[in-house]
């Protein structure tokens, strides 16, 4: 079973704003945060895709290509 991580966790570990995880969201580049009760989180390897994400955008010829990945 995958650890299960808040979004504050994901917000701070990889320096992103709640905005930021919205807006990659809703480009479909991560999934929503699930819910258990009241409580919100994502799976552990979310970090490892918001930072590959991270490098992609700060390549200056890929930056209009986040979107499609």
């Amino acid at each position: 079973m995958n650890k299960r991580i808040s979004p504050s966790t994901v917000i701070s570990e990889c320096g992103v704003t709640l905005r930021t995880l919205q807006y990659y969201r809703s480009l479909g580049l991560i999934p929503s945060a699930k819910r258990h009760g009241r409580y919100f989180y994502y799976e552990c390897d979310i970090i490892g895709k918001i930072r590959k994400i991270q490098k992609l955008v700060n390549k200056p010829l890929l930056k209009d290509l986040v979107g499609k990945i």
